[in-house]
């Protein structure tokens, strides 16, 4: 039997245990799927390590928060969705031909699961959407990726550091785009000399053709009132997602006043233990509002599908079955 498992602190809320079981069971896969919490970064580095030594017997982990950077920091090998946003929330153990050995392999499946759940599950329309993302964590910049290459109109990013959020999202921009023509000009290496030009007018047309990147600017939260006015002139979607951990805590206020929510905006909170008063302000002005689990359950599908490939199995992770688990792992631990 294969381990897998999520890392970080504090998980016992965790519902990932749940929905992988499910899957797990319904694809014959003969993996098992636990909690270990790690009160410290010492604690987190010597669980990934442990399984380094006995790759074969471990698919990979989950990570949370807060180890996400230390994720990526210790992976041998960082893919694509990584490499942009800098964190990484999956881990892979996955044999390496070349190097005889198999390696740790990170991605960051997050983002993935906001824009794969909202263009799924929730049947919003991304393309063009103007977009008000909060917070600049490994969440909200897994999720500033994913939306870059989900073809949205622009994204505005509050921060309480609205500096730090720009040069971040600047930087994220950066690697996107050079990621992107390094991926064009990838085939010119396998090209004879006496084909390279016409192959080198093929790749700039396939570059000429990418989807542009959407405008991206980040402002403090003081300047929401502003951004939500020119979020609401907007003719296609208007989505807010907040990926901050604001609201793990029942009671805690929304990031932004709930004065600036409008029927006509689509909300979604990363948060999934519960309903939290930003879900509930939007729900009372007749917005559309979804909690995390829908977006949890989408970026756990994604990781098993990896982890499945990693071990030579091309699987579909079933989605309905896994939400399925989660809420009634959910409601149990709200009447326990």
């Amino acid at each position: 039997m294969l381990k897998a498992g999520l890392l970080g602190t504090p998980i016992e809320h965790s519902l990932s245990p749940a929905l992988h079981t499910a899957a797990y069971q319904e694809l014959g896969l003969d993996w098992e799927y636990a909690l270990y919490p790690c009160a410290d970064v010492a604690t987190f580095e010597a669980q990934v390590h442990a399984a380094e030594q006995n790759p074969e017997g471990w698919v990979g982990f989950n990570v949370t928060m807060p180890y996400k950077n230390d994720a990526f920091r210790l992976a041998q090998m960082k893919q694509r969705s990584a490499k942009v946003s800098q964190n990484a929330n999956v881990l892979t153990f996955r044999y390496d031909p070349y190097a005889h050995a198999y390696r740790s392999y990170a991605d960051s499946t997050d983002g993935l699961g906001v824009v794969g759940f909202l263009k799924g599950a929730a049947g919003i329309v991304l393309e063009g959407a103007a977009v008000v993302l909060c917070g600049s964590g490994p969440t909200a910049l897994s999720t500033l990726y994913a939306l870059s290459e989900a073809q949205v109109a622009s994204i505005t990013v509050l921060s309480r550091d609205a500096e730090r959020a720009n040069i971040q999202a600047t930087e994220l921009l950066r690697r996107l785009g050079e990621l992107r023509y390094r991926e064009c000009v990838t085939s010119m290496r396998t090209v004879p000399a006496t084909m390279q030009l016409a192959e080198l007018d093929a790749m700039q047309e396939r570059y000429s053709k990418l989807p542009p990147l959407p405008s991206i600017n980040a402002q403090g939260y003081e300047q929401a009132a502003e951004v939500f006015e020119g979020i609401y002139q907007h003719e296609g979607s208007r989505i807010l997602i907040d990926a901050t951990p604001v609201g793990m805590q029942e009671g805690d206020e929304p990031v932004i006043p709930v004065s600036l929510l409008r029927p006509e905006l689509a909300v979604l909170d990363v948060v999934y233990g519960h309903s939290t008063s930003l879900i509930e302000s939007a729900h009372a002005v007749g917005a559309l509002a979804f909690d995390g689990l829908g977006m949890l359950v989408e970026q756990a599908a994604l990781t098993i599908e990896l982890w499945a490939a990693a071990r030579a199995s091309k699987v579909e992770a079933p989605r309905v079955s896994m939400r399925a688990a989660a809420e009634e792992a959910r409601v149990k631990r709200r009447t326990a």
